[in-house]
């Protein structure tokens, strides 16, 4: 397992990724008209414009990406890790790797919006909720999360 800066080229595995775990993950906590809104924010051309412009990491097992993350300005986002990869610490060492990063560009806080799915992950590394937060979709279902944050 290593840690890598993403790349242009691994925009569909990511994607993958990202659209793998959304499906399989997310329908346990949020109705389906929010599901498909995260789908559609974490579309194609979504991703490359935050490779593009964003601190972009990809977890890589066997040449396959497996997770991803990133910061945006001093803020963790895009953490997914394909469900059957959970649990095995691989979500918590890239995580680490993005708080040294926002440590090293001059911040004091790791900043975070957290899904539902994720929120006992960020809480087991050490974030606390600082906000609860709803967004309505378009389809009249509420997307709930948690704004959380950590000294790092």
């Amino acid at each position: 397992m290593k840690i890598i800066r993403a790349a242009f080229k691994d925009v569909k595995k990511i994607h993958n990724v990202v659209q793998t775990t959304i499906k399989k993950v997310y329908p346990k906590y949020y109705p389906e008209g929010v599901v498909d809104f995260f789908l559609e924010f974490y579309s194609m051309e979504n991703i490359k414009k935050a490779i593009d412009e964003e601190f972009f990491l990809v977890i890589e097992c066997d040449g396959e990406i497996v997770g991803t993350g990133a910061i945006y300005e001093g803020e963790i986002k895009r953490m997914f890790v394909l469900p059957e990869f959970q649990g095995r610490g691989y979500g918590s060492l890239l995580l680490d790797v993005l708080e040294r990063k926002v440590e090293y560009d001059g911040y004091t806080l790791g900043m975070l919006s957290s899904s539902l799915p994720a929120y006992t992950f960020y809480e087991r590394n050490g974030y606390i909720p600082l906000v609860f937060e709803q967004i309505e979709t378009q389809n009249g279902n509420v997307l709930c999360f948690h704004r959380m944050s950590k000294i790092v």
